[in-house]
Protein backbone atom coordinates (compact mmCIF):
# COMPACT_ATOMS: atom_id res chain seq x y z
CA UNK A 1 0.00 0.00 0.00
CA UNK A 2 1.31 3.45 -0.90
CA UNK A 3 1.55 5.83 2.03
CA UNK A 4 0.86 9.57 2.08
CA UNK A 5 4.59 10.38 2.43
CA UNK A 6 5.36 8.35 -0.70
CA UNK A 7 2.59 10.12 -2.59
CA UNK A 8 4.02 13.52 -1.60
CA UNK A 9 7.34 12.65 -3.28
CA UNK A 10 5.59 12.94 -6.65
CA UNK A 11 6.71 16.32 -8.06
CA UNK A 12 3.35 18.14 -8.34
CA UNK A 13 -0.01 18.20 -6.60
CA UNK A 14 -1.72 17.51 -9.91
CA UNK A 15 0.31 14.33 -10.46
CA UNK A 16 -0.24 13.32 -6.83
CA UNK A 17 -3.99 13.63 -7.44
CA UNK A 18 -3.79 11.51 -10.59
CA UNK A 19 -1.81 8.78 -8.79
CA UNK A 20 -4.18 8.80 -5.81
CA UNK A 21 -7.25 8.47 -8.05
CA UNK A 22 -5.66 5.51 -9.82
CA UNK A 23 -5.00 3.69 -6.51
CA UNK A 24 -7.79 4.61 -4.08
CA UNK A 25 -10.62 2.38 -5.27
CA UNK A 26 -8.30 -0.63 -5.37
CA UNK A 27 -7.50 0.01 -1.69
CA UNK A 28 -3.83 0.57 -2.50
CA UNK A 29 -3.71 3.98 -0.81
CA UNK A 30 -5.68 5.53 2.08
CA UNK A 31 -9.09 7.09 1.28
CA UNK A 32 -7.96 10.35 2.87
CA UNK A 33 -4.56 11.93 2.09
CA UNK A 34 -2.89 15.31 2.11
CA UNK A 35 -1.50 16.48 -1.21
CA UNK A 36 1.36 18.91 -0.69
CA UNK A 37 4.06 20.62 -2.66
CA UNK A 38 5.82 24.00 -2.52
CA UNK A 39 3.72 25.50 0.26
CA UNK A 40 0.36 24.31 -1.05
CA UNK A 41 -1.64 21.69 0.88
CA UNK A 42 -5.00 20.08 0.14
CA UNK A 43 -6.69 17.27 2.03
CA UNK A 44 -8.61 14.98 -0.30
CA UNK A 45 -10.75 11.97 0.44
CA UNK A 46 -12.99 9.52 -1.31
CA UNK A 47 -16.25 9.38 0.61
CA UNK A 48 -20.00 8.96 0.22
CA UNK A 49 -22.41 11.84 0.78
CA UNK A 50 -26.12 12.55 0.46
CA UNK A 51 -26.37 15.17 -2.31
CA UNK A 52 -29.50 17.03 -3.39
CA UNK A 53 -30.34 16.07 -6.96
CA UNK A 54 -27.98 13.07 -7.04
CA UNK A 55 -28.98 10.73 -4.23
CA UNK A 56 -28.48 9.70 -0.63
CA UNK A 57 -25.20 7.74 -0.93
CA UNK A 58 -23.12 9.37 -3.65
CA UNK A 59 -19.40 8.62 -4.10
CA UNK A 60 -17.51 11.93 -4.13
CA UNK A 61 -14.05 13.44 -4.17
CA UNK A 62 -13.89 15.75 -1.16
CA UNK A 63 -11.48 18.68 -1.08
CA UNK A 64 -10.86 20.29 2.31
CA UNK A 65 -8.33 22.35 4.25
CA UNK A 66 -7.07 24.03 1.10
CA UNK A 67 -3.99 26.13 1.82
CA UNK A 68 -2.44 27.79 -1.21
CA UNK A 69 1.09 29.02 -1.49
CA UNK A 70 0.71 32.84 -1.31
CA UNK A 71 2.32 33.12 -4.77
CA UNK A 72 -0.60 31.14 -6.26
CA UNK A 73 -3.46 33.10 -4.68
CA UNK A 74 -5.52 35.05 -7.19
CA UNK A 75 -3.75 33.49 -10.18
CA UNK A 76 -6.33 30.86 -11.11
CA UNK A 77 -4.50 27.84 -9.71
CA UNK A 78 -7.44 26.71 -7.56
CA UNK A 79 -9.86 27.15 -10.48
CA UNK A 80 -7.66 24.94 -12.66
CA UNK A 81 -7.22 22.37 -9.90
CA UNK A 82 -10.97 22.09 -9.30
CA UNK A 83 -11.51 21.70 -13.06
CA UNK A 84 -8.81 19.01 -13.16
CA UNK A 85 -10.52 17.14 -10.30
CA UNK A 86 -13.85 17.52 -12.11
CA UNK A 87 -12.37 16.00 -15.27
CA UNK A 88 -10.33 13.18 -13.72
CA UNK A 89 -12.59 11.69 -11.07
CA UNK A 90 -14.54 8.53 -11.84
CA UNK A 91 -17.18 9.45 -9.22
CA UNK A 92 -20.36 11.49 -9.65
CA UNK A 93 -19.33 14.65 -7.78
CA UNK A 94 -16.70 16.95 -6.30
CA UNK A 95 -17.40 18.28 -2.80
CA UNK A 96 -15.58 21.26 -1.29
CA UNK A 97 -15.87 20.88 2.45
CA UNK A 98 -16.13 23.50 5.22
CA UNK A 99 -15.23 26.58 3.20
CA UNK A 100 -13.73 29.30 5.37
CA UNK A 101 -12.35 31.71 2.75
CA UNK A 102 -14.99 34.46 2.46
CA UNK A 103 -14.43 34.81 -1.32
CA UNK A 104 -14.67 31.10 -2.12
CA UNK A 105 -18.48 30.59 -1.81
CA UNK A 106 -19.25 33.17 -4.52
CA UNK A 107 -16.57 31.64 -6.75
CA UNK A 108 -17.97 28.14 -6.29
CA UNK A 109 -21.54 29.28 -7.01
CA UNK A 110 -20.35 30.96 -10.25
CA UNK A 111 -18.75 27.64 -11.21
CA UNK A 112 -22.07 25.79 -10.78
CA UNK A 113 -21.53 24.38 -7.30
CA UNK A 114 -24.56 23.78 -5.10
CA UNK A 115 -24.37 24.99 -1.52
CA UNK A 116 -25.16 22.54 1.26
CA UNK A 117 -25.16 23.06 5.02
CA UNK A 118 -22.06 23.95 7.01
CA UNK A 119 -20.29 25.76 4.14
CA UNK A 120 -20.07 22.64 1.97
CA UNK A 121 -20.44 22.88 -1.81
CA UNK A 122 -20.73 20.21 -4.49
CA UNK A 123 -20.96 19.94 -8.24
CA UNK A 124 -21.66 16.85 -10.33
CA UNK A 125 -18.53 15.73 -12.17
CA UNK A 126 -17.99 16.54 -15.82
CA UNK A 127 -18.60 12.90 -16.81
CA UNK A 128 -21.79 12.73 -14.72
CA UNK A 129 -23.09 16.01 -16.18
CA UNK A 130 -22.42 14.69 -19.69
CA UNK A 131 -24.13 11.33 -19.10
CA UNK A 132 -27.19 12.87 -17.44
CA UNK A 133 -27.53 16.04 -19.51
CA UNK A 134 -27.17 18.23 -16.39
CA UNK A 135 -28.63 21.64 -17.24
CA UNK A 136 -28.68 24.93 -15.32
CA UNK A 137 -32.37 24.26 -14.48
CA UNK A 138 -31.40 20.99 -12.81
CA UNK A 139 -28.67 22.74 -10.81
CA UNK A 140 -31.21 25.34 -9.70
CA UNK A 141 -33.67 22.60 -8.69
CA UNK A 142 -30.90 20.81 -6.76
CA UNK A 143 -30.04 24.08 -4.99
CA UNK A 144 -33.70 24.52 -4.00
CA UNK A 145 -33.78 20.93 -2.73
CA UNK A 146 -30.58 21.55 -0.72
CA UNK A 147 -32.06 24.78 0.68
CA UNK A 148 -35.18 22.92 1.83
CA UNK A 149 -33.02 20.31 3.55
CA UNK A 150 -30.94 22.99 5.27
CA UNK A 151 -31.58 22.91 9.00
CA UNK A 152 -30.75 26.05 10.93
CA UNK A 153 -30.28 25.93 14.66
CA UNK A 154 -33.40 27.22 16.38
CA UNK A 155 -31.50 30.00 18.15
CA UNK A 156 -30.51 31.53 14.78
CA UNK A 157 -34.11 32.43 13.95
CA UNK A 158 -36.18 34.49 16.44
CA UNK A 159 -39.38 33.87 14.42
CA UNK A 160 -38.81 30.11 14.61
CA UNK A 161 -38.30 30.40 18.37
CA UNK A 162 -41.58 32.30 18.75
CA UNK A 163 -43.41 29.78 16.56
CA UNK A 164 -41.94 26.88 18.55
CA UNK A 165 -43.01 28.44 21.87
CA UNK A 166 -46.52 29.11 20.53
CA UNK A 167 -46.84 25.50 19.34
CA UNK A 168 -45.64 24.22 22.72
CA UNK A 169 -48.18 26.39 24.55
CA UNK A 170 -51.00 25.11 22.32
CA UNK A 171 -49.96 21.48 22.74
CA UNK A 172 -49.20 21.71 26.49
CA UNK A 173 -51.51 24.35 28.05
Amino acid sequence: MMRNAQLNRIPSIELQLLKWISLVEAGEIPDCVELKRAGTRIWIKHARQPLAGLGDDVPVLTLSSIQLNPRLKGRGWLTEFVELCDTLIPWPAVLVERVQNPRLPAFLRRKGFIELQHANFYRPSKAWRGRHGWLPDQALAAQHQADRAHVRPLWDDPDAIAQFIAQQMETHP
